[in-house]
């Protein structure tokens, strides 16, 4: 169990996230980027912290990675002492997220804080299930991307293997995913693609060429 590292009068106060050794790179082409090279921080619980820095220097790339929106290339996020940068996408999360997302409470509240980060900053490309029926049914544009349970199973068996976790049978994961979609029928996604805006081609990408 890592020991995080607390100075003076912080010493004294629970550590409530523990940010080790964190690398995110990105690649373009032949080059490498570092968006983040190595940062270590530690955050108490109470403490009011300011994330500063001139564009492109890593701020939203940080909190992408703290907040599991985006993957560390190295290095770890401790929450309450749990290692969470792997388990904030594993099998337990992903089940808890479809029943806390069932509560009608949780969907309202997240419903208002997306249309307010979007009138905000005048617009933005964002992504959800029923993003173009429910959140933003009068977008400009509504792209619609699709692929068949056995396809989406075999992507979500490929993550988990990646990530370390044991891999379900195929069947089983495509059970999981095919109880998700009942719980919004797809009839509701479609229709919301025809709601104030232009819609995209309708993508499948299941016979596209796979690595072996």
């Amino acid at each position: 169990e890592r020991e995080p590292v607390t100075h003076g009068a912080q010493r004294d106060r629970k550590v409530l996230i523990d940010i080790a050794g964190l690398w995110k790179t990105y690649t373009m082409g032949e080059n490498q980027v570092h968006a983040l090279r190595g940062v270590d921080l530690v955050i108490h619980v109470g403490e009011y912290l300011a994330i500063m820095g001139p564009s492109g220097s890593g701020k939203s790339t940080l909190m992408h990675c703290l907040a599991g929106l985006d993957d560390a290339t190295s290095g770890h996020v401790f929450v309450d002492g749990v290692d969470a940068t792997i388990d904030i996408r594993g099998p337990q999360v992903t089940a808890a997220v479809s029943k806390v997302a069932a509560n009608s409470g949780v969907r309202t509240e997240m419903r208002q804080r997306q249309q307010q980060w979007a009138a905000e900053r005048g617009g933005g490309v964002i992504e959800g299930r029923d993003i173009g029926s429910v959140v933003f049914p009068d977008a400009e544009l509504k792209v619609f991307l699709t692929a068949t349970v056995t396809e989406r199973a075999r992507r979500r068996a490929l993550d988990l293997k990646q990530r370390g976790f044991a891999v379900p049978e195929l069947a089983e994961l495509e059970a999981q995913i095919a109880e998700r979609d009942l719980a919004l029928p797809l009839v509701a996604v479609i229709a919301g693609l025809h709601q104030h805006a232009r819609t995209r081609t309708v993508a499948d990408a299941d016979d596209r060429d796979r690595d072996p």
